[in-house]
C-alpha cells in the first residue's frame, strides 16, 4: 500500500506499492517534493540521501538488487513527510505494448478458465501495470513525467 502522509513529496503513478523493479541493474527513482529538499531514501538494509533540484524534481538510483520475491519497502522522507512502498519486488520486467488487440484482457479470451487456472503456477511474482489509453499518452512526442493507471 502506498502511504502518503502529505501532498509534497509526490512520485509518479507508475513508482508504487507492489510493483516489481528489474532485477540486476540501477534502480531509478524520481519524481517532486520542496526545492532544495533533502530526502532520505531507505531500501531494507541500505539507506541514503540526496537534494531535490531548485523546481523541486529529483532523480536518483539505487544500487542493483538481486531477483527476489521476498517483498521489500522502500521508504522516502524529508524532514516533514514520508511516502512507502510496500511489496515492492526484484524481477524481470517486461513492457507490453501493441495494437487494439492488446486492449483485449485474457478474461475473454477463448481458453480463459484454463489460462487463468494456471497463472498461479507459473506466476506467482505477477504484478501488472496498466496505462490508460489516452490521446496525450498516444501522441507523446517526448516522455512523460506520469501517466494515467488504467484499469
Amino acid at each position: 500500500m502506498l502511504q502518503q502522509l502529505t501532498m509534497g513529496l509526490k512520485l509518479p503513478s507508475i513508482l508504487s506499492s507492489s510493483m516489481v523493479f528489474q532485477h540486476s541493474v540501477p534502480v531509478p527513482l524520481w519524481g517532486s517534493t520542496g526545492p532544495h529538499e533533502t530526502i532520505q531514501v531507505t531500501l531494507n538494509w541500505l539507506s541514503t540521501h540526496f537534494t531535490s533540484a531548485a523546481d523541486g524534481s529529483f532523480a536518483f538510483t539505487l544500487p542493483p538488487q538481486p531477483p527476489s520475491l521476498t517483498p521489500a519497502t522502500i521508504t522516502l522522507s524529508t524532514r516533514h513527510e514520508m511516502l512507502e512502498l510496500t511489496d515492492v519486488v526484484f524481477g524481470t520486467v517486461l513492457l507490453c505494448a501493441g495494437q487494439s488487440n492488446m486492449g483485449l484482457g485474457v478474461g475473454l479470451t477463448a481458453n480463459a478458465s484454463a489460462v487463468l487456472s494456471s497463472a498461479g503456477r507459473h506466476g506467482s511474482g505477477l504484478r501488472m501495470f496498466n496505462v490508460a489509453n489516452t490521446q496525450t499518452g498516444c501522441n507523446a512526442t517526448s516522455p512523460l513525467s506520469d501517466v494515467n493507471p488504467g484499469i
